[in-house]
């Protein structure tokens, strides 16, 4: 639609800010954790939230549809992309993704079936750091501050995100099932975090290459 797009300018400039200033807290932080604690757990856990943080930047949110389970429901009349079952149209981003959760203004796209696990990551990561900031005295009052509401906001975000991987479903999907939820409850799916390999996970900078997927 038409009105989207000076709408859509102005998000995409809201966006680009936000994340500026998501990447200088992240490098204020690896400052911080250096000063406060050195070469140490706390400073690995931050560096590891940013790097999925970068890979979530530059990764594509998606496919179209799992071309293996997914039935094509037609084309999309917004972008013209094939449609599946559990394929969601973003109006910020005119395009459909397969598993799309929404679109977050912190990495500045949409979290659908491609990225879901590396925005968790990001998550988990940055919650681990920021508890373990919280036993440390930080030099900058700014810090100290981020810490302390970092670990809350991170960790409610860390279960809601979780419970999404293990049941399979997108937030709104989730919501749908309400008292239904135990019966798509699945442990083991939490495994899918580390098909690249354990150590790959867990240090993911070690790695020779990042995969960027162009979203077309």
């Amino acid at each position: 639609m038409e009105i989207w797009k000076p709408v859509n300018q102005i998000i995409r400039i809201a966006e680009s800010v936000v994340i500026t200033l998501v990447t200088m807290l992240y490098i204020l932080g690896c400052y911080d954790a250096v000063v406060a604690s050195g070469i140490s757990v706390r400073l690995y856990f931050l560096t590891t939230s940013f790097y999925y943080y970068i890979t979530c930047l530059v990764k594509s949110p998606g496919q179209l549809l799992d071309f293996g389970t997914a039935n094509v429901k037609g084309i999309c009349k917004k972008c013209n992309r094939i449609v599946g079952t559990r394929t969601v149209h973003c109006e910020i981003c005119n395009k459909c993704y397969h598993k799309r959760d929404h679109h977050c203004p912190i990495i500045g796209r949409c979290v659908a079936s491609n990225n879901t696990n590396d925005l968790y990551l990001t998550i988990v990561f940055a919650n681990l750091y920021s508890f373990a900031m919280l036993f440390e005295s930080s030099p900058h009052a700014l810090m100290a501050f981020v810490h302390k509401y970092l670990f809350v906001i991170s960790g409610w975000f860390v279960f809601w995100f979780t419970l999404l991987i293990v049941t399979d479903k997108t937030t709104q999907e989730l919501l749908r099932r309400r008292g239904r939820v135990l019966k798509d409850f699945r442990v083991r799916r939490l495994k899918d975090l580390f098909r690249a390999g354990l150590l790959q996970t867990l240090v993911p900078y070690l790695a020779h290459r990042i995969s960027v997927v162009n979203d077309g």
